[in-house]
C-alpha cells in the first residue's frame, strides 16, 4: 500500500513490537499506570497490548486507512501518558511504551510519539486519497463519464487495451473511451491487491464485469493491473491494462 514507506512500516512494527511485549510481561506497564492513578488490571493491560498489537501488524499486512488512523491515535495516547507522568513528576519505572525497564519517561518520548503519530496519519490520509481516487475512476466508468474518466490519467499515461496497439497520451485516451465506452453498461470494478511502489507509486490488481450494448447483450468480465501515481495532492493513473476472461 501506498503508506508503506520505510517510516510508516516503522511506526507499525514498532506498535506491534510494544503490544507484543506488554502481553508477554505486563508488569512495568501496570506499575506505570498504578502510579499514576489509572485503572491498571493485568487483565486489561494485555487487552491493550493485545489490541497494539493486532492494529501493528493490520497496518503493516493490510494498510486499510482507518487501521492508520488507530496507529496514530495510539501513539497519541502514548504522548499523552507520558506528558502526564511528567508533569505529576511520578517516580515509575517505566513509561510502559516498549514494555521494558530501561525506557523511563523522558520529553524524548513525547517527540517520538507524536512524530510516529505524524508519520501514520500521514499514511492514513495518503490511502484515503488513493481510494477515494480508485472510486472515482469505477464510478465515472460505470456512468460512462469520459470527461472525469480522461482527468484520472496523466498527460503521457499509457493504456494496453486487449487486442490493441499502446495508446499513449491523455487526449489519445480519451478518444478511445470515448468510442469504447458507447459498447458497455453496467460498469463495476473491484479492487483485489494494491501494493506501494516506492514513495508515489501503488499498483492495483483488480477485476471488472460489465454487459455490451445493443440488441444482444452479453456478459463480460476481465482483469486489470493499474499503476497510479501520486503528483502533489493527487493520483492519477501511468499505465493501465485490462483483457477480458474466456
Amino acid at each position: 500500500m501506498p503508506a508503506l514507506t520505510g517510516p510508516a512500516l516503522t511506526a507499525a512494527l514498532l506498535l506491534a513490537f510494544a503490544g507484543a511485549a506488554k502481553a508477554i510481561d505486563p508488569v512495568m506497564t501496570v506499575g506505570a499506570l498504578r502510579a499514576l492513578g489509572l485503572p491498571s488490571s493485568r487483565t486489561w493491560v494485555r487487552l491493550g497490548a493485545a489490541a497494539e498489537l493486532l492494529v501493528g501488524l493490520l497496518a503493516a499486512a493490510v494498510g486499510w486507512a482507518w487501521v492508520w488512523w488507530l496507529v496514530a491515535a495510539s501513539y497519541l495516547a502514548f504522548a499523552a501518558f507520558v506528558v502526564a507522568a511528567l508533569r505529576a513528576g511520578t517516580m515509575v519505572g517505566s513509561c510502559g511504551c516498549f514494555g521494558r525497564e530501561d525506557t523511563p519517561p523522558h520529553p524524548i518520548h513525547v517527540v517520538v510519539d507524536v512524530a510516529l503519530a505524524a508519520t501514520a496519519a500521514a499514511a492514513a490520509q495518503d490511502l484515503s486519497s488513493f481510494q477515494a481516487a480508485a472510486e472515482r475512476m469505477a464510478t465515472a466508468l460505470k456512468s460512462g463519464d469520459v470527461d472525469t474518466i480522461s482527468q484520472m490519467y496523466a498527460e503521457d499515461a499509457r493504456i494496453l487495451p486487449p487486442g490493441r496497439d499502446i495508446i499513449q497520451g491523455r487526449e489519445a485516451i480519451k478518444a478511445f473511451w470515448t468510442e469504447d465506452i458507447k459498447g458497455m453498461s453496467d460498469m463495476a470494478l473491484t479492487t483485489v491487491d494494491v501494493k506501494g511502489l516506492g514513495d508515489s507509486d501503488v499498483r492495483e490488481i483488480g477485476q471488472f464485469s460489465g454487459k455490451t450494448t445493443g440488441d444482444n447483450p452479453q456478459d463480460f468480465t476481465g482483469k486489470y493491473i493499474t499503476i497510479w501515481h501520486k503528483a502533489g495532492d493527487s493520483w492519477q493513473i501511468t499505465d493501465d491494462i485490462w483483457n477480458l476472461n474466456k
